[in-house]
């Protein structure tokens, strides 16, 4: 479970909070295609060496990704078969080694429902302070986006890059055609060899017999809390003006004591590097609690 709730927060926190602000339309979680339905085909290296399949329908409201690869971790071989189905309703993760599984409401569901519940001027001022405070997060993490960047397989990519982490997506969507990832001395490359596009088959997008799929309560109420938590932030007009007071007051908390780059901050009365990254910190508690 530790390991989906990871999955979760990074979804959550690069994601939902990045993609407002880059992909917004009549509402941020709905996000179309340009394309109704497709499998794109990965090779995967580095660490993990195989292959990646992930079959698209209904323009992006079904996915479904099955990943085989193997790679060592201390002088261990390790073998991963997994299977991610995304539904309108569901997010299951399978593990087809293990026989294994569980499920989660999908987190575009719970954030779609929470934000359709305000009112139009709540809307809007979910979707300025989600542009500032996006901005600033990134920023924060030391990201970039780049629109239109490149082209891969015959279409836009925009190019993010974060935390040694580059990323191309299909210009304003969430559909990676090249991954590529170096932290702590580990790299790892996943890049798509082909899209084609045209229906696919509804077997994919079956749950495999034999295994029991479990319902994930815990991971599921977070999500839910967290949504709550979120989308309350942002609906407060004072929400940027919030945040800007934390870095004030941990600006004056430093001063007392002030380091190098704190006294270059004070003299030019602008936050640190650091100053942001704690109000990104203390910002990202209050959503999603300790």
């Amino acid at each position: 479970m530790e390991k989906f709730l990871k999955k979760i927060v990074g979804i959550l926190v690069c994601g939902v909070l990045a993609s407002v602000w880059l992909q917004a339309a009549d509402s941020p979680w709905d996000v179309r295609l340009p394309f109704k339905s497709a499998t794109i085909f990965y090779e995967v290296s580095g660490m993990e060496n195989g292959s990646e399949t992930l079959y698209i329908d209904d323009y992006g409201k079904k996915e479904a990704k099955y990943r085989k690869t193997s790679g060592k971790v201390m002088y261990q071989i390790m073998k991963t078969d997994k299977i991610e189905i995304t539904t309108p309703d569901w997010l299951y993760d399978i593990d087809m080694i293990g026989r294994t599984g569980t499920k989660i409401t999908n987190p575009a569901k719970i954030y779609k429902q929470e934000y359709e519940k305000l009112t139009a001027n709540e809307k809007k001022t979910v979707i300025a302070n989600a542009e500032k405070m996006g901005k600033n997060a990134m920023g924060g993490m030391q990201a970039t986006v780049e629109k239109n960047a490149a082209t891969l397989l015959g279409y836009p990519c925009d190019k993010t890059t974060m935390m040694g982490t580059t990323v191309y997506t299909i210009h304003d969507t969430g559909i990676a055609l090249k991954t590529e990832s170096k932290v702590m001395g580990m790299s790892s490359k996943s890049v798509a060899l082909k899209l084609e596009k045209g229906k696919v088959p509804a077997s994919v997008f079956a749950l495999p017999k034999g295994i029991e799929i479990t319902f994930d309560k815990e991971a599921d109420t977070m999500m839910r809390t967290t949504a709550k938590n979120m989308i309350d932030t942002l609906k407060d007009p004072e929400a940027m003006k919030k945040m800007q007071q934390q870095q004030k007051a941990m600006r004056t908390q430093r001063q007392q004591k002030p380091s190098k780059a704190d006294k270059t901050s004070a003299a030019s009365n602008e936050p640190t590097q650091e100053e942001i990254d704690e109000a990104i910190k203390e910002k990202m508690k209050e959503l999603f609690g300790n």
